[in-house]
């Protein structure tokens, strides 16, 4: 793993419910003085002919994983969606 870039936050909100048919969203916020928003670079694999290599964005709380997105997955799919 290769750290890219890590930059403190302030302050995270997540949906409690992601419902369609409800009319409003419940939200969880949480603000920490020890929270980052890290964007990584992740090698699997090794060196064989079938590794790959994952761009990953992650929410953190010290060394707590809040939220990990494949960053190059949603960035695929906005391309097919917009295209």
């Amino acid at each position: 793993m290769i750290s890219l870039i890590s930059l403190p936050i302030v302050k995270f909100s997540s949906a409690t419910n992601t419902n369609v048919n409800e009319k409003a969203i419940a939200w969880v916020h949480s603000i920490q003085s020890n929270m980052f928003l890290n964007f990584e670079s992740v090698q699997y694999g090794g060196g064989s002919p079938h590794s790959y290599q994952e761009k990953i964005m992650k929410i953190m709380q010290g060394t707590k994983v809040l939220v990990r997105y494949n960053v190059e997955y949603f960035t695929d799919i906005g391309v097919d969606v917009h295209l």
